[in-house]
């Protein structure tokens, strides 16, 4: 019996996937990946799933922030990413400054790693937040 090994490709940037000939799937995270994907005949059209990044409305965020948070838990905020620009940690960070002006005994865990680690460690620093931010790097069961 011939097993069929199933490939799924997430692409959030065209690069060079023309070297996978056996497909199974491919993610796309906006219309215009899609498209691109497309016209460069990258894959086949019917194997281009369109899955895009979550995003919550400022209702919903308002919502999960009213309700109570396990009081084991409730200072710390945890965010899992890439650490690059299009993630947009030095923004998170900022705004974590202002909010533990407010609240001392906040927490914020990054998981992740990337080219931006040196940078975010630098700016953790000289915004005085060792105590509040910690990047504690990739892991495998995230």
């Amino acid at each position: 019996m011939k097993s069929k090994l199933k490939i799924c490709i997430v692409d959030y940037g065209i690069g060079n996937i023309k070297a996978f000939k056996n497909i199974y799937k491919v993610t796309a995270p906006t219309i215009e990946t899609k498209k691109k994907m497309i016209s460069e005949k990258i894959v086949q059209e019917d194997k281009i799933i369109l899955l895009r990044d979550p995003i919550l409305s400022p209702k919903k965020i308002n919502i999960l922030q009213r309700e109570e948070k396990e009081e084991k838990f409730k200072d710390y905020y945890i965010s899992v990413g890439r650490l690059t620009n299009q993630k947009n940690y030095e923004f998170l960070i900022d705004c974590f400054f202002k909010l533990i002006k407010k609240d001392k005994e906040i927490k914020l865990v990054i998981l992740g790693e990337g080219e931006l680690r040196q940078v975010l460690e630098k700016k953790i620093n000289n915004l005085n937040m060792n105590d509040n931010i910690f990047l504690l790097g990739y892991h495998i069961n995230i």
